[in-house]
């Protein structure tokens, strides 16, 4: 008698055990891409008394079934499912990949002049200094930084690199030229005074690789080949934040010569035709210039790359061409 009793306390508390908490979603989000204002339906099954959804702190559902917020950031972005009951919860993490759902545009462009450019330069930093031309220019035993006068090949200054180092972006910011190197991690800093630039110190710096470099909002504005676009601290030359270069379809990386143009960072991507232009707030690109009919010109020469601004307009250049054109742009 006493073990039936038993028995039947035993089946009595199983059935008042409530059901462990479970939660499954139907639809996968890896591997997608979307965008801002997307309703997306995770299809989730639970048998829990409810369901949130999270961004952040922020409720932004209250089933399986939410809108991607329109301040969310492009790349990836962390949502947190909760189903519930009484004190208990199960929670399960869900990325969304977003991307600006704006296609790219193309800028149309006019020449409207052409200079001449030294070719015996291989182009990586180029910038517009009243009427002078700054520039650096790469390659193993040939790297330097040279001055000339917008109009002439002529060299007014020439400051040589070790042999072992390969120059790439420059960037002009305040009275100060700043200078990288590709792989050697050394970057060179110049005082200018509008017409001469006199070598200060070198520095090194810990970032993957120097390709382009701009200046913007009193930093540096560093790419390193990678998607990443980081805003430098010119004294310390650390990263004090990072943006990633993205468009409808992605992230894109391979940033070249790089400027800024109406607050947008405008960069070659290497070993291309195009110059994309780059939100600095969001690192989305809706718009470039495709500069195939310039650039198949100069086949015979080397690749695009190279970018100044001369008031509204862009200087345009390549590594080791003999002409640097001057483009004027549909810009809306």
């Amino acid at each position: 008698m006493k073990k039936l009793l038993f028995l039947l306390s035993f089946l009595s508390l199983l059935a008042c055990t409530p059901e462990k908490l479970k939660m499954h979603t139907q639809l996968s989000t890896s591997g997608y891409n979307f965008n801002r204002g997307m309703k997306i339906d995770l299809k989730v099954e639970h048998n829990g008394d409810g369901l949130i959804v999270k961004s952040g702190t922020k409720v932004i559902s209250n089933n399986g079934i939410f809108t991607i917020p329109a301040d969310a950031k492009y790349g990836t972005n962390h949502f947190i499912i909760t189903t519930y009951r009484n004190e208990d919860s199960l929670s399960y993490p869900v990325e969304c990949f977003v991307v600006p759902s704006e296609k790219s545009t193309t800028i149309a462009y006019e020449v409207v002049n052409t200079y001449p450019h030294p070719s015996e330069l291989f182009t990586q930093g180029f910038t517009l200094s009243g009427d002078l031309i700054i520039e650096s220019s790469g390659q193993y035993g040939q790297s330097a930084l040279s001055t000339y006068k917008l109009g002439s090949r002529k060299i007014l200054q020439q400051h040589k690199l070790p042999e072992s180092w390969f120059a790439e972006g420059m960037t002009l910011l305040d009275d100060t030229i700043y200078q990288v190197t590709w792989r050697e991690g050394k970057c060179m800093k110049y005082t200018w005074n509008g017409s001469e630039f006199t070598p200060i110190k070198e520095h090194d710096f810990k970032i993957r690789e120097g390709w382009g470099l701009s200046a913007y909002n009193h930093q540096l504005v560093w790419t390193d080949g990678t998607q990443n676009i980081r805003f430098v601290d010119p004294f310390s030359l650390t990263t004090v934040s990072t943006k990633e270069s993205m468009n409808s379809d992605g992230y894109f990386g391979n940033l070249n010569e790089t400027e800024i143009y109406k607050g947008y960072l405008a960069a070659n991507i290497w070993q291309s035709d195009r110059i994309v232009f780059i939100d600095l707030e969001s690192g989305a690109s809706t718009r470039h210039l495709d500069l195939t009919e310039i650039a198949i010109q100069h086949d015979d020469q080397g690749t695009l790359n190279g970018i100044a601004v001369r008031g509204e307009n862009l200087l345009i250049t390549g590594k080791n061409w003999d002409v640097i054109y001057e483009l004027k742009l549909d810009w809306k």
